[in-house]
């Protein structure tokens, strides 16, 4: 299982030459994998973390413990309904963060990722459910339901697009990573556009970093400055 609360952290991200390969779909047999998983859950248990969902051989992260030996299903962990259809696959970056973006640069790490997973729960509040590579199998290790609830965790594509066109640019390249911040982490999106400009825009509604705000396109050396 990659270390993903690490990643957030010691996350790290260089501008520049990205790997074309990450421009590309997710692969479908993994998003078909999450979309039997959820339906699963939906269906059966409602519950991501609930033991009949994990293999027997899964060892639960120390913040799932408590979920998974209660019998009692909280209404923020009952899931009401998922949208597959808006499944991101969110990349890491490499440790060479810092050092990459002095030089306006973004190094964004090709092996290293997850699944976010929009869900809206019992209560009709909005969140994603995050899945990770666990031993071969494609399992939950967290679930967010944010205080702000107007709207998903992350930005949907589409609303980038969106935000980017009004801008008068072309998009040519958008690939989801997980940006360092100062006391944080935050999801946001790489941007290269046809006339190979570079930017980054925060997608994550609930950083509370008040430098920066989601939905606003940064270059390189503004989110330099910021982070």
């Amino acid at each position: 299982m990659k270390k993903f609360l690490s990643g957030l952290l010691m996350a790290a991200i260089s501008f520049g030459c990205l790997i074309p390969a990450m421009g590309q779909e997710p692969k479908l047999e993994e998003v078909t994998k999450i979309d039997n998983y959820m339906q699963n859950v939906v269906e059966v248990t409602h519950n991501p973390f609930a033991q009949e969902n994990l293999p027997a051989t899964f060892s639960a992260s120390k913040n799932n413990d408590e979920t998974i030996s209660n019998k009692e299903v909280s209404d923020e962990l009952n899931i009401k309904q998922y949208d597959i259809d808006e499944c991101e696959q969110v990349y890491m970056v490499n440790e060479d963060f810092f050092d990459k973006i002095n030089n306006g640069e973004i190094s964004i790490s090709e092996d290293d990722f997850v699944w976010y997973v929009p869900i809206v729960n019992a209560e009709r509040k909005n969140g994603v459910v995050i899945f990770d590579d666990c031993n071969g199998d494609l399992l939950p290790i967290s679930m967010s339901i944010p205080q702000n609830n107007s709207s998903s965790k992350i930005m949907k594509k589409r609303e980038v697009e969106s935000i980017i066109k009004r801008g008068n640019l072309n998009c040519k390249k958008m690939i989801y990573f997980i940006l360092p911040t100062l006391h944080d982490a935050a999801v946001s999106v790489y941007i290269e556009t046809d006339s190979d400009e570079k930017y980054v825009m925060v997608v994550d509604n609930t950083i509370y970093d008040r430098m920066l705000q989601p939905g606003q396109l940064y270059t390189v050396e503004e989110v330099k400055n910021l982070i």
